[in-house]
């Protein structure tokens, strides 16, 4: 192990005095450094290690989403499992099935997308503009219920195929500017055509059943669009006939996507899925992580949610509490740190480019920047740690790449 100096001690004491980090010695089963271990600082999407650890145990890492599918006569039943991560490509060739069981001559279709809410699709938050950031929750989600628009030269392509999409010219619109708005199951896009803007842009839908209702018509080749309705269908239904199940891939490559690319989307949909399971209520994913906090780490705390946005206080020693807990699990072990993005080398830690052997997840916010994981040195020692700063992004940013470079990198 590299030798800490006194010197270094007292910088780090001064440069993390509004910081909170913690790194623990897995072979001596001691804490070698700390600053502040136990300050309640804002955690942002560090929070989705807790929710990685509930999933794999309340679920287990090979379990996988069903989306079912049935055609009988001319009608198609779809019923909804929770899936977070069906994309377009995906329901292609779902599509292709159903054609071999009749669906392409269909004149109606009944969905039940009704896992989660009433109205079968929720705000992640207030959503204050159509960005894909504010994607609403569902339990029938496609492409995480968002879509791309390429903008080139005076076109405009939305990249989702179908009828859910109305674009017009709006020559009255500034340069270059795209806006979207509901327009009643559908979603009206305006743009200026004659613009020469050039850019790829994310959106949000409004409707999610309506955008994955179209998708699947125009995937189906469907000559007319079938009369829609939306109420609940038991199980039974799928027991048996003309069946098709679509099953997700298994939840620890769910968890990969989500951790390495830091998905807000992913990790409130697993908080829906846990909610529902646990305590009938969607809502209370957050609930569940609470619990297991209390049960296992011996520590009340009250969450915002499931993801990391909004207030989530917990400390760096909170956090390392979490990670030993793993450790000391070796099964979950594997599945957890092996879902966790590499430093330098993808994700939210492509950026990273130190040499160093790292496993971890970050976390930021407008005034948050966190990093906890596991660290390997050149003496193949490992170290598991966390790190949370809440100051203005860009000053946070700075201590945690001194946290790296002049702290852990010394052991």
């Amino acid at each position: 192990m590299k030798k800490v100096t006194f010197a270094l001690i007292f910088l780090c004491s001064s440069l993390f005095a509004k910081s909170g980090y913690v790194i623990y010695d897995v072979l001596a089963d001691s804490v070698v450094a700390q600053q502040e271990q136990n300050a309640k600082l804002n955690v942002a999407s560090n929070l989705k290690l807790f929710t990685s650890v509930v999933a794999l145990e309340e679920l287990g890492s090979d379990f996988k989403f069903t989306t079912k599918f049935k055609v009988e006569g001319d009608t198609l039943f779809v019923k909804a499992g929770g899936d977070p991560i069906l994309v377009m490509e995906e329901l292609y060739i779902i599509c292709l099935e159903l054609k071999n069981l009749g669906a392409d001559s269909i004149k109606f279709v009944v969905i039940d997308d009704m896992l989660y809410f009433p109205d079968g699709y929720e705000d992640l938050s207030q959503a204050v503009s159509d960005r894909a950031y504010y994607a609403p929750m569902s339990a029938l989600a496609l492409n995480y219920n968002t879509y791309q628009l390429d903008f080139v030269n005076g076109k405009l392509k939305v990249k989702t195929p179908g009828e859910y999409f109305l674009v017009r010219d709006n020559s009255k619109m500034k340069s270059g500017l795209v806006k979207t708005k509901p327009s009643h199951d559908r979603l009206l896009v305006e743009a200026n055509f004659s613009s020469r803007y050039r850019r790829s842009i994310y959106k949000r839908v409004y409707n999610s059943t309506s955008h994955f209702f179209y998708t699947m018509c125009h995937y189906l080749d469907l000559t007319e669009i079938p009369k829609l309705e939306r109420r609940n269908l038991s199980d039974k239904i799928f027991a048996k006939g003309n069946v098709h199940v679509h099953y997700s891939k298994p939840l620890k490559e769910i968890l990969r996507l989500m951790n390495v690319y830091s998905s807000n989307f992913i990790a409130e949909s697993i908080g829906c899925y846990l909610g529902k399971l646990k305590y009938q209520n969607p809502k209370l994913g957050k609930k569940v992580i609470e619990d297991f906090i209390e049960k296992n780490l011996g520590e009340k705390v009250k969450l915002e949610g499931c993801s990391g946005l909004g207030k989530n206080f917990l400390s760096a020693k909170t956090i390392l509490n979490l990670l030993k807990y793993v450790w000391n699990k070796p099964f979950l072990r594997i599945d957890f740190f092996s879902g966790l993005p590499d430093l330098g080398k993808e994700g939210t830690l492509k950026s990273f480019g130190r040499g160093m052997k790292v496993k971890a997840k970050s976390g930021s916010l407008h005034n948050v920047c966190a990093l906890s994981g596991l660290y390997l040195n050149d003496d193949n020692r490992l170290f598991l740690f966390s790190f949370v700063d809440n100051s203005p992004y860009e000053k946070a940013v700075s201590k945690r790449d001194i946290f790296l470079d002049e702290v852990l990198s010394n052991f």
